[in-house]
Formats: structure tokens, C-alpha cells, sequence
């Protein structure tokens, strides 16, 4: 009887000598058995449902949520002290902002309709 440390290295010659009859790169050859494998594993299992589907979800959004919530908290402050200082265009702010170095959640610039699509957000959080 073997191990699984000896099956999976046994696998693995196996591979690499089908890697050296082909004519591609190993990057390449070991992405489509990545492929192959996950389509395989599909077949036989079928894709993730039920509860432990939705609770992945579930833990995504809220995730996602207090992100938006962070940012917000962070942003917010900045955009204040703009809006108290007399800047009220969007590209005004986006280009304030940009000077004072607050950074936006997924960029690293603002521009006008991030800015505004941020404070359209913010107010509905």
C-alpha cells in the first residue's frame, strides 16, 4: 500500500513525462490539467449549492458591506471639510482629493463620477 505523499509524486512523474511529449510550455500544460481536473471534479460532484453556497454568499456581502462601510468612514471626513472649504463640483473634489492624498477604495485616483458615485452611495449606507 502506498501513501498519498508516494501516489501524488508518482502522479506527478506521470505528468511530467506527458508534459515532455507535448510540445508546450509546463505553465501551460499544468493550467489545462488544472482545467481538465476542476471540469472532472464538476462532472462527478456538480457545482457547489445548497446552504454552504449561500452561507459563502451571505459572508461575501457582509464582507463586502463593512468594506464599503470602512471606506466610507474614512472618505466621508475629507469630503466634508472639502464641501466646508466651498469645493462643491465633483472635479473639483476629485482633484482636491487626489492632492491630499486620500485614496479611493479600488483605484488610485478619483475621478469626477467616482466621486459621485461615491457620495450617491454613502448616502444610502
Amino acid at each position: 500500500m502506498t501513501t498519498s505523499a508516494e501516489a501524488r509524486a508518482r502522479r506527478y512523474r506521470d505528468l511530467v513525462v506527458q508534459f515532455t511529449e507535448l510540445d508546450i510550455s509546463k505553465e501551460d500544460f499544468f493550467y489545462r490539467y488544472g482545467l481538465i481536473k476542476r471540469a472532472a471534479q464538476l462532472a462527478l460532484n456538480g457545482p457547489p449549492v445548497g446552504k454552504h453556497m449561500q452561507v459563502a454568499r451571505d459572508y461575501a456581502i457582509a464582507a463586502r458591506r463593512k468594506e464599503a462601510q470602512e471606506a466610507t468612514a474614512r472618505i466621508m471626513p475629507a469630503i466634508r471639510a472639502l464641501q466646508k472649504e466651498g469645493v462643491v463640483g465633483y472635479r473639483q473634489m476629485a482633484t482636491e482629493l487626489n492632492k491630499r492624498g486620500v485614496k479611493p477604495r479600488k483605484s488610485n485616483k478619483w475621478s469626477h463620477t467616482m466621486v459621485r458615485d461615491f457620495m450617491l452611495k454613502s448616502a444610502r449606507l
